[in-house]
């Protein structure tokens, strides 16, 4: 996109019909459908183009968010602003009318509104600061509560103090980071290893599944998901044609389902029944 380029975008949004565009210096720009963009009907006739918007000139913008055809913006002083479809009230105006420019929402002013986001159809403000990015394999300080007592349901741990489980379960999500940024390494086929061997003892564990709850979902479900994703055919959302008939003819009584497309599958390629990309 040309008429952007050289200007610090810090953050590109999309909508169902329309894209927002945060510069660093705090400016919105906006392109696609006219209704959607914020922008007054005279300069909404070049909306294939991207067009700062005039009501948010004189905002610094700290973030955007955009549901299926509405767009929040929170400013540094902590207002929102809304614009777009409101047929679920989704904007915040306590109304369901439709708004086409930014209108500041004047029931959050004063909350000093620190984090936005939007749903397709519904909106939500925090005053809390996001919490910081966590990377794989990077050790960041945990925001974890810590509660005065263990709770009940957690019996075997009631002779343990709070700072030693806190202190345990850090230890525990450290390992699933690193897990999980080097799992490519471990040799995790059954067939190729054996529990003897020193090089493969570190991943018998993992293999044979008493390492399996100490890990983070995310960390154990990650071999799975990827294999999962290398059968599915990218841009691509359909497979072959099966034809099922389910009534009868000329007195002819229709095979039963699951015959008629097993005779099918049989003579397609394997590639082509690999499933589409969700």
């Amino acid at each position: 996109v040309d008429i952007l380029c050289g200007i610090g975008i810090r953050k590109v949004a999309c909508g169902t019909q329309f894209s927002v565009a945060l510069t660093k210096d705090g400016h919105v720009y906006t392109f696609g459908q006219d209704r959607l963009i914020g922008l007054p009907e005279g300069r909404a006739r070049n909306h294939n183009r991207p067009q700062q918007v005039p009501v948010l000139s004189g905002v610094f913008v700290e973030d955007v968010a955009v549901g299926a055809e509405h767009t929040l913006a929170l400013s540094s002083a902590g207002d929102v602003y809304a614009w777009g479809s409101n047929s679920e009230g989704q904007l915040g105006l306590g109304h369901t009318n439709h708004i086409r420019e930014p209108t500041l929402l004047t029931s959050l002013q004063g909350k000093n509104i620190r984090q936005i986001s939007a749903g397709r159809c519904h909106s939500a403000a925090w005053t809390a600061p996001p919490a910081p990015p966590r990377a794989p394999g990077v050790s960041v300080p945990l925001q974890l509560g810590l509660p005065d007592t263990i709770p009940p349901q957690y019996g075997a741990l009631k002779e343990v103090s709070i700072h030693t489980v806190r202190a345990r379960l850090r230890l525990l999500y450290h390992f699933s980071d690193l897990m999980y940024s080097s799992w490519r390494l471990l040799n995790l086929s059954p067939n190729n290893q054996s529990s003897t061997s020193h090089y493969n003892a570190g991943t018998w564990g993992i293999v044979q599944g008493q390492l399996r709850p100490l890990l983070a979902p995310r960390v154990y479900t990650l071999p799975m998901v990827r294999s999962i994703g290398k059968t599915m055919v990218q841009g691509k959302n359909y497979g072959p044609q099966i034809t099922v008939k389910r009534i009868s003819t000329r007195g002819r009584k229709c095979k039963p389902i699951l015959v008629q497309i097993a005779r099918q599958v049989v003579k397609l390629n394997a590639s082509d029944l690999r499933l589409p990309s969700r």
